[in-house]
């Protein structure tokens, strides 16, 4: 019996909590699964890994393209449990869930790479949307986060100028939310009315709202004021 409990405190030690999940992974999507089959554990059995291909259909942050089809693996430590006599180590990383994927349901999904290091049912999104927008408060405004359609952490380019509105060429670092069907790899331009004050040279968190009917983006409420926040200068190139 003390031998149970002793595994039991160690499996729940070594337990991944979801804010430590979601700081580690660079995308969260809503993507339907396709397929997903388990292979034979591994490691004297005691791994077990699900390969799963399933295709994106919203992405709310990160890098990956709607449409896109993932082809994914998850491995985690036997996802065992009590039964009879016997005690059972349980899931170290994740909720049990990515072990019993259902073909043609939506799942929220918290990747890293190929690697699905989280599925959360949809209904049951709440917490997983609360971890993933607290990950970027250090970086961003909570209510222009809302209100945006797409959060990026990006650099001043140059300054295009314009009459009505003013034009700047930006590089993207780091996509914090992304609700278009636009993908941001390279850089790009954003529009702000040209009685506004430029964005400053360096590095900042952009809050875009779409421009018109076509591909543009403008700053959240036409200025910096709304539409941009946590301005970092960039250094000298001399600079040590």
């Amino acid at each position: 019996m003390a031998a149970d409990a002793g595994r039991a405190d160690a499996c729940r030690a070594r337990s991944v909590a979801l804010a430590e999940v979601v700081a580690r992974s660079d995308a969260l999507v809503v993507a339907k699964v396709l397929s997903s089959v388990r292979r034979a554990p591994r490691y004297r059995g005691r791994t077990a890994t699900m390969l799963i291909t399933a295709r994106i259909t919203t992405v709310i942050a990160g890098t990956a393209r709607v449409t896109q089809v993932l082809k994914l693996s998850h491995s985690e430590p036997m996802p065992v449990h009590r039964r009879g006599g016997k005690t059972y180590c349980p899931m170290w990383e994740g909720s049990g869930i990515e072990f019993s994927l259902k073909p043609g349901t939506a799942y929220y999904f918290v990747l890293d790479g190929r690697r699905l290091r989280r599925a959360v049912r949809t209904k049951n999104a709440k917490k997983l949307k609360a971890a993933w927008a607290s990950r970027h408060w250090s970086q961003a405004a909570a209510a222009r986060f809302s209100r945006a359609s797409v959060v990026v952490r990006a650099t001043v380019v140059k300054a295009k100028g314009g009459s009505k509105y003013h034009w700047t060429t930006v590089r993207p670092l780091r996509v914090f939310k992304n609700t278009s069907h636009q993908t941001f790899h390279k850089a790009f331009d954003v529009a702000q009315y040209g009685s506004s004050r430029a964005l400053k040279p360096g590095t900042h968190t952009l809050y875009l709202e779409p421009y018109g009917r076509t591909r543009h983006w403008r700053l959240l409420g036409g200025s910096p004021a709304l539409g941009a926040s946590h301005h970092q200068r960039t250094p000298p190139a001399n600079a040590p």
